[in-house]
């Protein structure tokens, strides 16, 4: 069963912007592709020993999520993890 989920903590890309002097357009154009800690995700499923550029520490838990439709007018669909894009190949979670 998929769960409604959200990030806590702001991106490390999000940072410039969220507490840095990053442009806000800049930003809202950025959001469109890059997953942000205001979107809305669908979890599908949690895995340990997955690596990413996304991730902060070698350690991490990866969540395989979605974004949800409706984040952002014309945003992708994506599939990713709080601090790591991660995609979901056909079959899996």
């Amino acid at each position: 069963m998929r769960r409604e989920t959200a990030n806590q903590e702001d991106f490390q890309w999000e940072e410039f912007y969220v507490v840095g002097p990053g442009a806000k357009n800049q930003y809202e154009k950025l959001k469109r592709t890059q997953p942000s800690y205001k979107d809305r995700y669908d979890l599908l499923c949690i895995e340990m020993g997955t690596q990413s550029d996304w991730m902060m520490f070698p350690d991490d838990i990866a969540a395989r999520v979605r974004r949800r439709p409706g984040n952002y007018r014309g945003s992708a669909r994506q599939t990713l993890f709080f601090g790591a894009f991660l995609p979901v190949p056909n079959g899996s979670c």
